[in-house]
């Protein structure tokens, strides 16, 4: 059972956020596995991003990425979280700067536990994903007209 959600407002004129989640109730049964009986959890998966513009030329943006913790038949993963940071200066319609960081706070982190009667058992992955970049973007064939600072990376 899943309620997704997804909203964008506007909090004043350069700030707005966007909100999206899906709560959930799983159910797993591993007995079949030598773990007994019915295993439950709940849990949000959640994606959150706040924008600000506070010039026509400029703009930063800040995204939050959750995935809850996941039951297995034998045991659960950890949930991962994940922050992201940017910002972007237009020169021109054709010349813009970029400054990022993805994985601000170095949260891909996953942790696997395996528990059974006869064994028990504990994976960690830690993936250095932080990545930090800057740099120049020319577009070329642009006519030089005012555009909108848009910019993605994977949020």
């Amino acid at each position: 059972m899943s309620r997704p959600a997804s909203t964008v407002k506007r909090l004043a004129t350069p700030l707005s956020y966007s909100i999206s989640g899906n709560a959930f109730y799983s159910e797993i049964d591993g007995t079949a596995l030598g773990t007994p009986g019915l295993k439950s959890t709940t849990g949000v998966n959640l994606k959150a991003r706040l924008d600000y513009r506070p010039t026509a030329r400029d703009s930063a943006r800040l995204t939050l990425t959750r995935n809850d913790s996941r039951l297995t038949p034998q045991g659960n993963i950890s949930a991962i979280n994940i922050v992201n940071v940017g910002y972007k200066h237009n020169f021109s319609a054709a010349l813009s700067a970029v400054a990022m960081v993805s994985d601000l706070f170095n949260g891909q982190k996953t942790r696997r536990v395996v528990s059974t009667p006869g064994l028990t058992q504990v994976y960690e992955r830690i993936t250095n994903g932080r990545v930090v970049f800057l740099g120049l973007n020319y577009a070329f064939g642009v006519e030089d007209k005012e555009s909108s600072p848009q910019f993605d990376y994977d949020s």
